[in-house]
């Protein structure tokens, strides 16, 4: 699943299998472990969705030799029977409308229907995009950002 992972080329793939086994294994059977995974990540993306709920942590990106902080959006789904799951994850390097429009409609695909609310810290778009994706639906700010913006706003010696 790592070289899969890290997309190495099934000649690569083999010869270090070759190599840490002391076995030769076939080309085939490589691009059939491939084959069985590419199927596996396919039914994983396309099962249905009942709720969402995503989370951003700031990751460490390594590009052209040098790091930037990024976005990583964690997309977690919870079924009726309260087990929650992983369904995707993201590097964002944007918060506009059209990154939330194009993830709200990959939802869709997987079968997210009947959002009526969104709740999220302010991202750029998210409420504009909410609209235009859920009809109907609302967007507010959660209750924790909220009061982080309020207190930006008020000097600290009123804070108490």
């Amino acid at each position: 699943m790592g070289f899969y992972i890290q997309r190495v080329s099934t000649r690569r793939a083999k010869r270090t299998i070759d190599t840490l086994s002391g076995e030769e294994i076939f080309p085939q059977t490589v691009s059939k472990i491939a084959k069985e995974l590419d199927e596996k990540v396919e039914k994983f993306l396309n099962r249905p969705i009942e709720f969402v709920n995503a989370g951003y942590y700031k990751v460490r990106d390594e590009i052209a030799g040098r790091y930037k902080t990024q976005t990583l959006l964690i997309v977690v789904g919870a079924r009726k029977t309260d087990n929650r799951e992983i369904l995707g994850m993201k590097l964002a390097k944007s918060e506009r409308e059209g990154f939330w429009l194009e993830e709200f409609e990959g939802l869709k695909k997987q079968g997210l229907r009947g959002v009526k609310l969104v709740i999220s810290d302010g991202h750029k778009g998210i409420g504009v995009a909410v609209k235009k994706a859920f009809l109907g639906s609302s967007w507010q700010m959660c209750h924790v950002h909220f009061v982080r913006d309020v207190m930006k706003k008020v000097p600290k010696k009123r804070w108490k």
